[in-house]
């Protein structure tokens, strides 16, 4: 956007913020899928790709957290 202007802290925080809304968001996919007693193949490489996608979203998501900040985080989770 032209003309709108944020310190650095403040774009960490609405990045880092938006990343654990699209962990939440995955995390109840995989739960979902997780619950269903026979995936089909195409649910079996969703639940899959949702779990390394998950895996990289913490990866992500631990270089904009503090340490304190990520055990908060896996203790809401």
């Amino acid at each position: 956007l032209e003309g709108v202007r944020l310190d650095y802290d403040t774009a960490d925080h609405i990045t880092r913020l938006t990343l654990i809304n699209s962990l939440d968001s995955i995390n109840k996919d995989i739960a979902a899928l997780q619950k269903k007693t026979d995936l089909k193949d195409h649910e079996k490489e969703d639940l899959e790709y949702d779990q390394k996608y998950r895996e990289s979203l913490l990866i992500v998501i631990r270089y904009y957290s503090t340490p304190s900040e990520m055990v908060e985080l896996k203790a809401s989770s």
